[in-house]
């Protein structure tokens, strides 16, 4: 089967009427178009029929003019007959016109349903799936999916029900008049474009080879030639004169021919394939000249019913890598909907209670998506009501340790224990429940400052959201809104800034009040008004919870009651700032590279 995941994302759209809708529609829209050749064709008829030429006798034009030109025009005049075949004409038009919109309508409106139906199976996925790069996912990112991904295969489909039967139906409809019309004529004039669209193709691509030939040949005498100017620089930095220029303006001959065939090498294929257009119709013309079976009002028949099968088929060749893509992007979609969530709930789970005295790792092994190891039997007790941060010698390890302890995932060996308890034996909501991550980006929903805390749930209070508002210091900053607290934010407000976008995020986990919190810790250059009120949020958020931050401040690390130190999958040491600083050369090298002030301003 052609296509077949834009043929699975088809079968979203459930509503069999609008599908028959759109079909109907299509063929509608198709069997106007002969119609208003063929009324076209009796026009031009009428017209020539004055000057006493013979009527057409064919299975399509001659029923209408009954084949004696007395007869004719069966309105009883010519000037009547003509004004009934314009009207007609404009009927057709019009009709074809409004056929058109409302199938264009309808396919869009039934795209835009499958789209929907997979965005909300996309996020759907993307809280069974968790945040799986975290542990560097190489994978499309459901932003990614739910955006560009669905966008494509709504294009995609939209525009095959757009098309698809129409183009198909007005294809062979016109291709049996014209046949009817005149078999011969219609057989030459189809091989002859045939033929002509066979050798544009393979006259494009030898014209794409030696386009790929020559610039190649290009950049491999520019190399040369750049090779040869380093050593100019050369030889005047020792004081020494060029011998000569001619050898290299020799060299530069050679590259201007590269160049100039690089450039023009498709440049003839549009101009000859116009010729050979011309030379096609010319000889068309020169058959029908030369014989006397063709009627000007069957030859303009077959003319303008080829052009329009002419004109759908280049929309139907252009639909092909429309519907490749789409299909593409598709496939892609159901990948990521087609995962499995790497974590299960056994089936005699028990409910985990809150985190009073310490997380245990007992040899633990976990690996990236590539196969490196992050944690390599690693063992750690991390105490309780602490701030406690996770720095290593790369990026991945802090983020995949932080990503176990809120279970977005399982270690390849060994355990994660909450106050002892085996936290895979643990049902998974309680889990979430009492370990939760702030991302360093720092979401904004659509929504109230208040919405954005609760995340849309009835369950709290406003004293408790003013509260974790207030604990995460974002407050002050609200009341500056136009609005208060009932200022309405959008997707991405960019009237939040970072710092405060994150602590809005502290504000939402405070709100529940959870065991653990995992902070992905945001970079940037703050002022030191904006730094104090982050490292405030931050210590306020040990006075109920576990904080286990991934620093990007050089005033966390201070801060941190306990720092633990990776190194290519080991805890290499942990410590005080001050303790890593005395006895840490790796340490010591962090804090130099990532957090030193004027890393950017030295050159």
């Amino acid at each position: 089967m052609r296509y077949p995941a834009l043929q699975r994302a088809q079968q979203l759209s459930a509503n069999r009427r609008s599908s028959r809708l759109v079909a109907l529609l299509g063929v509608g829209a198709a069997l106007l178009i002969p119609l208003l050749v063929l009324d076209l064709a009796l026009i031009v008829q009428l017209i020539v029929s004055r000057g006493g030429r013979e009527a057409p006798t064919d299975w399509v034009l001659g029923p209408w003019v009954n084949g004696k030109i007395v007869e004719w025009p069966f309105l009883g005049t010519h000037e009547l007959c003509l004004v009934a075949l314009v009207l007609v004409g404009a009927a057709f038009a019009v009709l074809e016109c409004i056929a058109l919109v409302v199938l264009q309508h309808t396919a869009q409106r039934q795209a835009a349903h499958v789209a929907s139906e997979l965005r909300l199976a996309i996020h759907r996925q993307t809280f069974l799936l968790g945040p799986h790069e975290l542990l560097g996912v190489a994978r499309s990112k459901p932003e990614q999916l739910f955006a560009e991904m669905t966008n494509a295969v709504c294009r995609g489909l939209a525009l095959r029900w757009h098309m698809l039967p129409r183009t198909l139906v007005a294809i062979v409809s016109l291709l049996l008049l014209a046949a009817c019309v005149n078999f011969w004529l219609t057989l030459l004039a189809c091989l002859l474009a045939l033929c002509t669209v066979r050798w544009y193709g393979v006259t494009q691509e030898h014209a794409n080879e030696q386009e790929r030939l020559w610039h190649d040949k290009a950049e491999a005498l520019r190399n040369g030639l750049l090779r040869n100017l380093s050593l100019a620089r050369l030889l005047a930095g020792y004081g020494l004169d060029e011998q000569s220029q001619e050898p290299f303006a020799e060299s530069l001959r050679p590259l201007e021919v590269a160049e100039v065939r690089s450039n023009t090498a498709r440049a003839l294929i549009r101009p000859m394939f116009l010729l050979c257009s011309l030379l096609v119709a010319a000889f068309l013309l020169f058959v029908v000249g030369l014989s006397q079976q063709f009627t000007v009002a069957g030859t303009v028949f077959i003319t303008a019913g080829l052009i329009a099968v002419f004109v759908e088929a280049r929309q139907l060749s252009e639909l092909r890598a429309v519907l490749a893509t789409a299909d593409e992007a598709a496939g892609e979609v159901f990948a990521f909907l087609d995962r499995r969530p790497g974590v299960h709930e056994s089936e005699d789970a028990i409910r985990l209670e809150r985190v009073s005295k310490e997380i245990a790792l007992e040899c633990v092994t976990l690996a990236n998506r590539d196969g490196r190891r992050l944690l390599d039997d690693v063992s750690l007790k991390l105490p309780a009501g602490k701030l406690l941060a996770l720095l290593a010698s790369d990026s991945e390890t802090p983020l995949g340790l932080g990503g176990l302890l809120v279970r977005f995932y399982d270690p390849a060996a060994g355990r994660v224990r909450f106050d002892g308890q085996d936290i895979r034996q643990a049902v998974l909501d309680t889990v979430r429940g009492q370990a939760l991550l702030v991302p360093s980006e720092g979401l904004v929903f659509a929504g109230s400052v208040a919405t954005n805390v609760t995340s849309g749930h009835n369950g709290f209070t406003s004293l408790q959201v003013t509260d974790a508002l207030k604990r995460a210091r974002v407050f002050e900053f609200e009341q500056q809104l136009s609005e208060g607290g009932a200022t309405e934010l959008i997707a991405f407000d960019e009237r939040v800034p970072a710092p405060y976008a994150f602590r809005l995020g502290l504000a939402r986990a405070f709100v529940r009040n959870p065991s653990l919190i995992v902070v992905d810790e945001p970079a940037g250059e703050w002022s030191e008004e904006v730094t104090r009120e982050h490292d405030e949020a931050i210590r306020e958020a040990t006075r109920n919870s576990t904080v286990v931050i991934v620093p990007s401040q050089l005033s966390t690390l201070r801060s941190a009651d306990t720092i633990y130190l990776f190194h290519q999958g080991k805890l290499d040491d942990q410590g005080t700032h001050g303790e890593l600083l005395q006895r840490s050369e790796l340490y010591r090298h962090i804090i130099y590279v990532r957090f030193n002030p004027f890393r950017g301003e030295v050159d």
